[in-house]
């Protein structure tokens, strides 16, 4: 049984549907006021949600929102995948992130963002976060490089690329302090 029906939607750990039902309509486990009918997904044995979305570099694409064990939504495209707890809303073949000042569009795919931090430092990806970061959606790209201080000791490199997820672009770039002397 999928957990949102039609016309409803995933919003972050609850389903949001257009229209409220009388109170004796009310179907079993949902909240209903307020002009929407909410349901909570804590508990329940979440399927992800089918979306496609329309991305400035590809058209439009699947991808399959759902939750994970701890509680954050998993958005997974062809390529990629990225965590986040914050909420996602899609609708009419777009995503949108729930952010502190209303909505903001994710035009970027997960392998998106990956692609561009391998493209600016050559590096392993460990994780993919989207988040938001001064009211806009960003994906935190962590990833690793291996290399050596000052050719001899060789070290494990953590770097954090943080990628605007409705543009693409580079936010920044974090390394360890002694970064500057690996080669």
């Amino acid at each position: 049984e999928p957990i949102c029906k039609p016309p409803c939607e995933l919003s972050g750990t609850t389903c949001i549907c257009p229209t409220t039902p009388s109170t004796e309509e009310c179907p079993e486990g949902y909240i209903c006021d307020e002009g929407t009918v909410k349901r909570p997904l804590e508990g329940i044995g979440v399927k992800p949600i089918e979306a496609r979305i329309t991305t400035d570099n590809i058209g439009i694409v699947p991808i399959l929102i759902g939750k994970t064990q701890e509680n954050k939504l998993s958005l997974s495209s062809p390529n990629g995948v990225a965590f986040t707890t914050q909420t996602l809303i899609a609708e009419e073949n777009k995503l949108f992130m729930k952010i502190e000042e209303g909505k903001k569009e994710i035009k970027i795919l997960p392998e998106a963002a990956s692609e561009t931090a391998v493209r600016t430092e050559s590096q392993s990806i460990k994780e993919i976060e989207l988040k938001e970061a001064g009211n806009i959606p960003v994906y935190s790209v962590i990833g690793a490089k291996k290399a050596r201080i000052l050719f001899a000791i060789p070290v494990t490199l953590s770097i954090e690329t943080k990628v605007d997820a409705a543009t693409g672009d580079i936010i920044s770039t974090k390394k360890p302090w002694w970064g500057f002397l690996v080669f």
